[in-house]
């Protein structure tokens, strides 16, 4: 019998939503408690939504230029942990060779991190590819903060298998095979569905088969009056401190 590596690697116990036993989802229970972390009215956050190829990190790396938010790629920080010496790395590089997707609380864990390390030096948060799935989203809103915009970036699979395969032969990525991009393609259409039908009405779809130009000015004609308004929040906020304190 194959030897499992960890829990984590259980990809379809561990996406069951919610963790409750009863699956009441009432507002009254712990676990689903408003436990969020960030207020995103003065630390914007961006959600990225985007195939494999879709120009999400091109775009993001511009929005966290022109706006001074940080860039948080959860591809990359959840491969910098696989190349640790953690105890999940194993089953992160198993998950990941496969194409699979890498287990919520896993993802949730490592991106809250990272957002917290950097929060009081940053005006906002640019998310690249969050969530991979629904209950990711879920998972976020309940114990980080409601994102301020969701953006979806929409292309063909046809192209984003094209521009991946270009970029294949330069990258040293452990899943940059032609098999493993095509697997990556499919699980992105499979639980991108859900996403939209969880998110919608609140999502902005952008045609990522334009130009990276065309794209960043639809882009930021949203992000412009969000980025303002945190501006005038946090004016607020630093206008309502104490100018002096009494001692007794």
């Amino acid at each position: 019998m194959e030897e499992k590596l960890c829990v984590s690697c259980e990809e379809p116990v561990i996406d069951k939503q919610p963790p409750c036993p009863l699956s009441c989802m009432s507002p009254k229970c712990k676990a689903y408690q408003n436990n969020r972390v960030i207020n995103a009215r003065k630390k914007p956050i961006i959600w990225i939504i985007g195939g494999p190829g879709s120009g999400k990190s091109t775009q993001c790396e511009k929005i966290a230029k022109k706006y001074e938010f940080t860039h948080v790629s959860t591809g990359d920080v959840v491969r910098a942990e696989a190349a640790s010496t953690s105890d999940r790395a194993k089953c992160l590089n198993t998950v990941l060779a496969r194409g699979g997707l890498v287990p919520t609380d896993v993802v949730l864990d490592i991106v809250k991190d990272v957002m917290l390390k950097t929060m009081h030096n940053t005006k906002g948060f640019v998310i690249d590819g969050y969530p991979r799935d629904k209950n990711q989203g879920m998972a976020f809103e309940r114990t980080i903060a409601l994102p301020s915009v969701i953006f979806y970036f929409e292309a063909s699979p046809e192209n984003l298998l094209k521009r991946l395969m270009a970029r294949k032969d330069k990258s040293s990525r452990i899943d940059d095979t032609e098999e493993t991009i095509k697997m990556r393609i499919q699980t992105f259409l499979l639980h991108v569905q859900d996403i939209r039908n969880e998110y919608k009405g609140k999502m902005t779809k952008i045609n990522a088969d334009a130009s990276p130009d065309e794209i960043f000015s639809q882009v930021s004609k949203i992000i412009d009056p969000i980025a303002e308004n945190a501006k005038t929040a946090n004016a607020s906020s630093v206008h309502q401190l104490p100018t002096s304190i009494e001692l007794p």
